[in-house]
């Protein structure tokens, strides 16, 4: 499948409970420190500037930011375009130590070869686009310490079977898991309230959907082109859904709604109340 290329690879700034920043400069870039494998770090050690061009590369202990874009060389490194593709190709490994909070913007975006990764306990952030075209990651680990998925987290991750989304997170942004055709399930967890726009858009192989009874909004498309989705219970919580939340979901046969609330989900559905199953 082709995907869509929609994702903005503006750079926002953020910054950590500590102060530091994602967010790499020039004059953070001429004050880096290189490591024996090509790593740019900042002078104290906390902020990963820059990744290695290797296959496998242990990010220093003490770290404690994967800055924006520091694997995506095809953005940053733009005179050097033949360098950057290597780069992205050759990552296959990448060991994120225990020290590590937050996970910039377009961290790992595009990096192919990478097929798992476990992200340690401290990690409580995790960026816009970070993970975005990682085509082939069959698995990652999300730790019960995350509480932030950005927008756009794992868009195009298309060997993405599954993933268990701790209770811990408190926000999973629009398009977080967008075309990760190969999804088959998914456990929204009791701590999230909204379901972001295009969040599960066009994950196609999608047939098994939990969502809490802590949610009271479903998002724009947030669900649309997800083409094997055949059932999926709502619950009462739910008070708006937004337009085209299961636009072309051509298998959709049977939506569960709570007995007794067929006219409350026929103002929150009209296109889809005939396949209302009350239970």
């Amino acid at each position: 499948m082709t995907l869509h290329t929609y994702i903005d690879i503006t750079i926002t700034t953020m910054l950590t409970d500590k102060g530091l920043s994602t967010k790499v400069t020039s004059e953070d870039i001429a004050n880096g420190v290189m490591d024996d494998f090509g790593a740019l770090y900042s002078p104290d050690g906390k902020r990963l500037l820059r990744g290695a061009a290797c296959d496998s590369y242990c990010i220093k202990p003490g770290t404690q930011v994967i800055c924006d874009l520091a694997f995506d060389y095809l953005i940053w490194n733009l005179d050097n375009y033949e360098g950057a593709v290597i780069m992205r190709k050759c990552l296959t490994n990448i060991t994120i130590p225990d020290s590590v909070t937050h996970i910039g913007e377009h961290a790992f975006s595009s990096c192919e070869s990478l097929t798992r990764i476990n992200l340690p306990k401290s990690v409580t952030y995790i960026g816009r686009a970070a993970f975005s075209y990682c085509k082939g990651l069959a698995s990652i680990t999300l730790p019960d310490s995350l509480t932030h998925i950005g927008d756009d987290a794992f868009y195009g991750c298309e060997e993405l079977i599954s993933i268990s989304i701790p209770d811990s997170v408190i926000h999973i942004g629009d398009g977080a898991f967008s075309f990760c055709i190969g999804l088959t399930s998914i456990s929204i967890p009791d701590s999230i309230t909204q379901i972001s726009s295009f969040v599960f858009s066009y994950c196609i192989g999608l047939k098994s959907v939990t969502i809490p009874d802590t949610v009271t909004h479903i998002g724009y498309a947030a669900f649309s082109n997800c083409r094997g989705l055949a059932s999926i219970s709502i619950p009462n919580s739910v008070s708006h859904i937004d337009e085209d939340a299961f636009n072309n979901c051509d298998s959709l046969a049977e939506i569960c709604i709570p007995s007794g609330n067929y006219y409350k989900f026929k103002r929150l559905l009209p296109g889809l109340k005939d396949i209302f199953v009350e239970s």
